[in-house]
């Protein structure tokens, strides 16, 4: 059943596209999102990786996009495509330690840019 729903969102989306309806198309992806989340792997199998590259696995990003950036991506739709620059956070503390008291908890801010 919810491949049947999937494959009809998808083509909706698709029409959507087709018909340039672009500011419809994110709210149609908002129930395709949590589908494929559901299904995601997170393990990786080092083996297959190719050891000439560097490589990194982030479970969760956010677009990042500077004050200029902001004031002109206006529409939800232009904050959510062509995007090239995301940004995710890490919890740390000074000590090292995994977890540590409200006082010594940082965070750590890491923009990526891809190409």
């Amino acid at each position: 059943m919810q491949e049947v729903l999937l494959e009809l969102l998808e083509q909706c989306v698709d029409g959507l596209w087709k018909a340039e309806r672009y500011e419809v198309i994110s709210e149609i992806s908002k129930l395709i999102i949590p589908i494929y989340e559901k299904r995601r792997e997170f393990e990786v199998n080092v083996k297959e990786l190719d050891p000439k590259y560097a490589h990194i696995q982030v479970t969760y990003v956010k677009p990042y996009f500077d004050d200029k950036e902001l004031t002109e991506r206006k529409t939800e739709f232009e904050r959510n495509h062509n995007i090239n620059r995301f940004v995710f956070e890490a919890p740390y503390t000074l000590s090292g330690k995994k977890q540590g008291c409200i006082e010594e908890q940082c965070k750590r801010r890491t923009i990526l840019t891809s190409k």
